[in-house]
């Protein structure tokens, strides 16, 4: 759903602005640390690592937590509550992860969301507390929760000293010298080549979620983090566990949002029939099922679809409902949701998987650092409900003072600081727009169709052959501007991620978790193959996968 005009705020009232002219020279070290990505890990990373005393630079091309998936989240954060101990949340997510998840990240989320959540109130933020989670109250009914959210954090962030932010800057590589992180490679937005040099870097640039046809993520999460981190030799764990949220709208003409919960008590699950199918499965709560077991309910709706539409009907909703939160949302979309039933299909909703890290944020690259969706160690084969934005609040802060404390013991030699050469324009002037946006359109059809909620080897056979070719005739194309030039940096990007996921989902021959394939269609409590660990060689642009095996069903703390 759009961000409206009025939410989004003026860059220079929240940070100090970094123009072009300030990087011109390229022969200094430009900052202690770099942030890729504004979303909510990325803006707790930098404030924390500027409370540390580093110099901070945050790297984003559009709005300062605007343009992120924690903006049009619900504003859910899961964790130990009054009556809900830590010892029940770690099992909880351990369970629902299928015990692929690494027990000290879990275990670290269950000590620190409550200073988070402290956090969030001091900074203003109204907060409600559930049983396992808590939940950001809007600042109006028609308001999207994750909106209030950024948009209290980026009033907090006001005149934080050490921070600055470089707006409509395309990172494209992490930089490496004698085996560390030293800043990164990418273009600015007259369309030149930058580098830019930090003694620490952090990736907090989301997931992958928009790779598919049918997702409810922000358009350009395209998984840029990953395959930075693949192009660099890096290690990403479980790629094939992509988790689908069960309710996107599916009319035609409605934006292809999630449905916020919570759902209304009169709100029923039908099919074309009028039967419904809460009633006929036994579902019981539907809103506990979205937090708990999504993939699950997610299948069910694959199943019921191979026969016809899924409705949702709220026409039993009272007057009194429609001027609450969530449904107060639906009224600035054009369709009549009091009067009909509106379709809904499963998406794309978030990435399990993702860079190889400890508890600490590091990675395998000395002085890079991930955190947020991009980061592997949380969810194992499926996300509880609320843990994106607890991650995000947790390994955040964690990551920007990892990231500081590094930075002021491992400064940068001379030798990593390479001058800026003048690159002129990168791209031609033939416009290559049009035939870029159908290689992404068949990219994310590929994806859908043949690495969706339900695979086989048959299917991803085909569709890492269809990959291939899609990846081949991006790459041939010549950019004429600078948004073809980076439409196509992302799709090949995302080309490369999907194989990983194709890969890997290849090689997973089991059912787990969010995990289907319909050639083993036993569904497994604990895996038989453990950690998918993901490279790639770029000399061969070849991807391989080997598991790593979980000891008693409980992994090992990474490095």
């Amino acid at each position: 759903m759009p961000v409206t005009a009025a939410a989004v705020m003026p860059f220079n009232e929240l940070f100090m602005l970094v123009e072009d002219r300030d990087f011109a020279r390229g022969n200094i070290v430009d900052a202690d640390v770099i942030i890729v990505g504004a979303g909510l890990a990325g803006l707790m990373g930098a404030v924390t690592a500027a409370e540390k005393g580093a110099k901070v630079l945050v790297l984003t091309r559009k709005a300062v937590g605007m343009a992120s998936n924690s903006c049009i989240s619900n504003g859910v954060f899961a964790g130990p509550t009054r009556g809900y101990p830590p010892e029940t949340y770690i099992e909880d997510t351990f369970a629902i992860g299928k015990r692929l998840n690494s027990l000290v990240h879990i275990e670290t989320v269950a000590r620190n969301i409550g200073p988070a959540i402290s956090f969030l109130q001091d900074a203003g933020c109204r907060l409600t507390e559930h049983n396992g989670h808590y939940s950001v109250a809007p600042a109006r009914p028609d308001v999207i929760a994750g909106v209030t959210l950024m948009k209290t954090i980026t009033d907090g962030l006001k005149g934080v000293p050490n921070l600055k932010v470089r707006a409509g800057f395309h990172v494209t590589d992490i930089l490496i010298h004698h085996g560390r992180a030293c800043g990164v490679d990418g273009m600015d937005h007259g369309g030149r080549k930058r580098r830019i040099h930090a003694s620490a870097v952090i990736l907090a640039s989301g997931g992958a979620g928009a790779a598919y046809l049918r997702n409810d993520n922000q358009k350009r999460a395209l998984g840029q983090g990953y395959a930075m981190a693949l192009r660099a030799g890096l290690e990403l764990r479980d790629m094939e566990f992509v988790q689908f949220y069960p309710f996107i709208h599916a009319e035609p003409g409605v934006p292809a949002m999630l449905l916020y919960p919570p759902l209304p008590e009169q709100a029923r699950l039908i099919d074309a029939a009028g039967i419904d199918l809460a009633e006929k499965y036994g579902l019981g709560d539907l809103n506990d099922l979205i937090l708990k077991k999504r993939d699950g309910l997610s299948a069910m709706l694959h199943r019921e679809m191979c026969s016809g539409p899924v409705y949702m009907d709220f026409r039993g909703v009272p007057a009194t409902g429609w001027a609450k939160a969530p449904l107060a949302i639906l009224a600035k979309l054009k369709f009549d949701f009091r009067g009909r039933p509106f379709a809904v299909a499963p998406g794309v909703h978030f990435f399990m998987g993702g860079i190889a890290t400890d508890v600490q944020a590091h990675t395998g690259l000395p002085g890079l650092f991930a955190c947020g969706e991009v980061a592997w160690g949380l969810h194992g084969a499926n996300r509880r409900g609320g843990n994106a934005l607890a991650e995000c609040m947790v390994f955040g802060p964690i990551a920007g003072s990892q990231a500081a404390r590094w930075a002021k013991t491992h400064p940068l030699p001379e030798s990593a600081v390479q001058a800026n050469e003048d690159s002129g324009r990168l791209f031609g002037s033939a416009s290559a727009l049009a035939r870029l946006r159908e290689l992404g359109r068949r990219m994310r059809q590929v994806a859908w169709d043949h690495a969706g909620l339900v695979r086989t080897q048959e299917d991803l056979s085909k569709g890492l052959e269809s990959l291939r070719t899609i990846e081949e005739d991006t790459r041939h194309i010549k950019a004429g501007s600078i948004e073809e030039y980076i439409k196509r940096w992302d799709q090949l990007g995302a080309c490369l991620v999907l194989r990983a996921i194709f890969t890997a989902s290849l090689a997973r021959k089991e059912s787990i978790g969010c995990f289907a394939r319909k050639d083993f269609p036993q569904v497994q409590e604990q895996s038989a193959h453990g950690n998918s660990s993901i490279r790639y060689d770029a000399a061969s642009d070849r991807i391989s996968v080997i598991f790593n095996a979980v000891p008693d069903g409980v992994p090992q703390q990474m490095f």
